[in-house]
């Protein structure tokens, strides 16, 4: 999936607003405090849950948040021909436009390469424009965001009510992560048991093992009868608890509550067996958590040789997980991905590496991010960078990928790489030194002293500020 143009009429700080021509997967956008960044990946989850709201639930009554145009590429695989063993395949490449404005009849309209879509003969028109609309849209703040937690809600709700008609399959189209996602995205990470995953695990994190596990269930406001039943649970979730129960070590049953006890990483291994594949797994402690079920997960790790718990690893570490384990188990095909200041907690060396992380992923989905980070910045290779000043947005097409950190502090994010007395000193110290006076040469060593007892002698800057002195010396 790829967003190549948008337009916002009026929304927050946003108005008469546009992005045209992007075609890259990674969009990432910079600016100071109430710029507009937020903004922005608050309106473009508007529009996708609006529209889905109008055409797939059904809700003709939601007046749009404002005028609108969001234009995306898609490329659809379709089975041609299929045999017992081989099938044909086709790829369309689609353009799909989604609008809202006041002069149309209808309040939202979506066309696909121009025109209306349209439905086969016995074939639902909701199932044509769903798989028009992106699989999932993913949202992650490093705070809390109410306008984004309201807006996911009104999924969620639908979700709820969906698992008690039992007609879910996968996720909620918008998916807001929330604290209590953390452990079940973790420990459905670490059912990761061949691939790249587990050796990330270990390498970045230096995460070596998992000691054991429990997951606590709670009796639900629908349940009935007794715990030893799962009060009456049925269909998926039923099966989800009794595969719980053969693969612990221990289950306890209260009234209100039952606790599995889980040793090593085995069990885990084998209820990720059952559904196939990790992000199954991870659906089902979803299922369980907005049926009201989920009470708690407790997860023990060893690492770096001591036992720790999940709730222990560092912010930064944790950041850094939660974004691994959104990019591995949520994506779909055609999968949207709405970060607001991922690099928060990030240590800088993990800053580097996360750009280039998402460009494995980056076939299936497409990323808007905002930032403060130069280091993303100067690692973003392939994508667009756009600074966005007091709700307008402008593309930087300049070089900043590989360029010092520092200097695209300066020149494209508007900050000074260093506090500004220790600038002002060096500024004096380098035209006391470009004059080639000799008594202002003698005035720039007393100030290169002066700058060596205030912030030492190691200095890139104040290094080459004692070379060019020798130079001139001699």
């Amino acid at each position: 999936m790829r967003i190549s143009d948008i337009y916002i009429a009026n929304y927050k700080i946003l108005q008469d607003f546009s992005i045209k021509k992007n075609d890259e997967a990674v969009s990432v956008f910079i600016g100071i405090n109430g710029s507009g960044k937020s903004s922005l990946l608050e309106a473009v989850a508007l529009i996708f849950s609006q529209t889905y709201q109008y055409y797939i639930d059904g809700n003709k009554s939601i007046d749009p948040f404002s005028d609108f145009s969001i234009t995306y590429h898609i490329w659809p695989t379709t089975v041609v021909e299929e045999d017992a063993v081989s099938q044909e395949t086709r790829t369309d490449y689609l353009i799909v436009t989604i609008s809202s404005s006041t002069k149309l009849k209808e309040k939202f309209k979506i066309l696909i390469d121009g025109n209306i879509p349209e439905a086969k003969k016995g074939v639902d028109i909701k199932e044509v424009l769903r798989k028009l609309l992106p699989a999932n849209v993913i949202i992650y703040y490093a705070g809390l965001n109410d306008t984004m937690q309201n807006l996911c809600s009104t999924h969620e709700q639908s979700f709820s009510k969906q698992l008690r008609e039992n007609k879910v399959e996968g996720l909620r189209p918008l998916f807001y992560f929330r604290p209590q996602h953390f452990k079940p995205l973790l420990l459905s990470l670490l059912s990761f048991e061949y691939g790249n995953v587990p050796t990330y695990i270990n390498e970045y994190l230096k995460i070596e093992s998992l000691v054991s596990f429990e997951i606590k269930i709670k009796k639900p406001i629908w349940g009935k009868g007794k715990s030893e039943k799962f009060w009456g649970a049925d269909g998926a979730v039923s099966t989800f608890l009794t595969l719980m129960k053969e693969n612990s070590v221990n289950t306890l049953f209260e009234q209100d509550k039952v606790v599995f006890q889980f040793e090593g990483i085995a069990s885990l291994y084998s209820m990720r067996d059952y559904y196939g594949e990790e992000r199954k797994f991870f659906q089902m402690l979803d299922i369980a958590l907005f049926d009201d079920l989920l009470d708690s997960i407790d997860i023990t790790l060893r690492k770096d040789g001591v036992e720790i718990k999940a709730e222990n690893l560092s912010e930064g570490e944790q950041q850094f997980l939660i974004i691994k384990c959104l990019n591995e188990l949520l994506i779909s095909p055609f999968t949207l991905l709405l970060f607001d200041e991922p690099d928060t907690f990030l240590h800088p060396k993990l800053q580097t590496q996360f750009i280039s992380e998402l460009v494995e992923y980056s076939y299936n989905a497409c990323y808007y991010i905002t930032t403060h980070s130069s280091i993303l910045v100067s690692n973003l290779q392939k994508g667009n960078l756009y600074s966005m000043i007091r709700g307008r947005v402008k593309q930087i097409e300049g070089h900043f990928y590989g360029r010092a950190y520092g200097d695209n502090l300066e020149d494209i994010m508007d900050t000074m790489p260093r506090n500004e007395e220790a600038q002002k000193l060096l500024n004096e110290i380098f035209d006391l030194i470009d004059s080639q006076d000799k008594k202002k040469l003698a005035q720039a060593k007393d100030k290169i002293k002066e700058f060596e007892i205030l912030y030492g002698n190691d200095d890139s800057e104040i290094l080459r500020a004692n070379s060019l002195m020798s130079f001139f010396e001699d």
